[in-house]
């Protein structure tokens, strides 16, 4: 029978040893990921996309959000392609009522959300960096049973991971430079009502004093573009490609993606984690092939394949089995 249990199971299970975070960015398409068939590996959120891709599988899965988040109905295909699955607390009584369903052990663990932390969410980028490692400790978990800091899925994995006892983390297709995908935007000299901060009310009263006309029609087509077109063809006449991840289907075409502020965020959560997991001891390299993250240290992934020609053995599955059996690196 398989696991399920809270996250504190997990402790220090894998210490001295190393792991791929296999992201999804669009480079990860440019690496044969069957190469990391016998290495220790991890996916998170939609990576059920690329298996028919490929024979490669994550050794366990990592999932951040709730039930009612539009990346849950992938995550039990994720889980049956798996040794194991950390979850989302909020998502245990789903999992416990179809338990037989998923042969997976899976581990729980409490969110604690820092995009409703306002003081956070007011530092900027400079701000991140110029705070000491004590004060970024104030958003970071050690001890997981009281909860896990949230900010974006990367950065409560690296605190689980650090939990786990991993020293070496390997990252793939943490891609940015991502674009702003507005095709709401129909009038470039119009207030563009993605960006506004305020009520529908407040942005009326603005489009008055900022091109009336223009502003509205950006209004309109942001509210139908949105909320409203359900028809599949009227989708695909207003809505393009998605270019921000490995797949096409990864992010509903209707959304509309603010790249850049996107970006910023990951690179807050990547100057906090390289800060803290540096103090720890854990080494971070970062492969992605086109990534501006340089909080890490920047090598090939070919580089690093070779560097390890004997790879890990794959994390074993089912408590029931010893853990601490696996081979050392």
């Amino acid at each position: 029978m398989p696991t399920h249990g809270p996250i504190c199971l997990l402790k220090n299970k894998y210490s001295g040893k190393r792991i791929f975070v296999v992201g999804n960015g669009p480079s990860i398409n440019q690496i044969n990921l069957d190469d990391l068939t016998n290495y220790c590996t991890v996916g998170m959120n939609k990576i059920n996309l690329i298996y028919s891709d490929t024979e490669w599988r994550p050794d366990f899965y990592f999932y951040a959000n709730s039930i009612n988040h539009s990346f849950f109905p992938h995550v039990e295909e994720n889980l049956n392609n798996s040794n194991f699955a950390i979850v989302d607390d909020s998502c245990r009584q789903y999992f416990n009522q179809i338990e037989s369903q998923v042969d997976t052990d899976i581990f729980y663990f409490k969110r604690i959300n820092l995009f409703s932390d306002k003081h956070f969410r007011s530092l900027d980028l400079e701000s991140i960096r110029n705070l000491t490692t004590r004060e970024c400790e104030n958003y970071w978990s050690y001890e997981l049973s009281n909860g896990v800091f949230h900010y974006h899925t990367f950065y409560s994995l690296f605190q689980i991971l650090l939990y786990m006892g991993f020293n070496e983390i390997i990252l793939l297709g943490f891609d940015l430079g991502r674009s702003y995908r507005n095709p709401h935007m129909v009038c470039k000299s119009g207030l563009d009502p993605h960006r506004f901060s305020g009520s529908k009310l407040k942005y009326l009263k603005a489009s008055f004093n900022h091109n009336f006309i223009p502003s509205i029609i950006n209004g309109v087509f942001h509210q139908s573009y949105t909320k409203i077109l359900t028809h599949e063809q009227l989708v695909r006449f207003f809505t393009s490609p998605n270019q921000t991840n490995f797949d096409s289907r990864y992010l509903n075409n209707r959304i509309v993606y603010d790249g850049p502020r996107h970006d910023r965020q990951h690179l807050k959560g990547h100057i906090l984690a390289s800060r803290i997991l540096q103090n720890n001891g854990v080494e971070v390299v970062n492969t992605s092939i086109s990534s501006s993250i340089e909080s890490y240290k920047k090598v090939s992934i070919d580089d690093i394949l070779q560097l390890h020609s004997r790879p890990n053995i794959s994390i074993v599955t089912h408590l029931k089995f010893p853990m601490d059996h696996a081979e050392t690196i």
